[in-house]
């Protein structure tokens, strides 16, 4: 099923969703008293991004292989430009940002941004999913 809603409304709505699950109401984690990291907090962990259609299989499986490690991901697979997607994601503060193009896909790599518009570069899809499990597990 396609999802017409903009970033921003399937932000707001995974947000939603999160803390309503995590806390067993609307109330934000903050307010509840948890001391969760942001990178944990974050209802959306990963956004992963295609520059053109032709990356699309393989941001699906990108995608896929990070929601089978139990993390929180969304794909972008609209028909805009690059910069305006990362652009409205990063507007959203999600902890990472995957950027995926042929050279990434020939590679079986991803190129990550982190949060505040900090680059981390190309790395292979196995070296980024140990990062972030690595990460979130050092802030439990």
């Amino acid at each position: 099923m396609l999802d017409l809603r903009t970033p921003g409304q399937r932000y707001a709505a995974a947000l939603a969703l999160a803390l309503t699950a995590c806390t067993g109401s609307g109330s934000s984690a903050t307010q509840s008293g948890s001391a969760a990291p942001a990178r944990l907090a974050a209802p959306t962990q990963v956004v992963v991004c295609g520059i053109t259609d032709a990356q699309a299989d393989y941001v699906a499986d990108v995608a896929a292989k990070l929601k089978s490690h139990g993390l929180r991901v969304i794909t972008d697979l609209r028909n805009e430009k690059i910069n305006l997607k990362i652009r409205e994601h990063s507007m959203q503060k999600p902890p990472y940002i995957l950027v995926m193009g042929d050279k990434e896909k020939v590679a079986g790599a991803v190129a990550v941004r982190a949060r505040g518009n900090v680059d981390l570069g190309v790395m292979p899809v196995n070296e980024f999913v140990a990062k972030i499990i690595a990460d979130i597990n050092a802030k439990t």
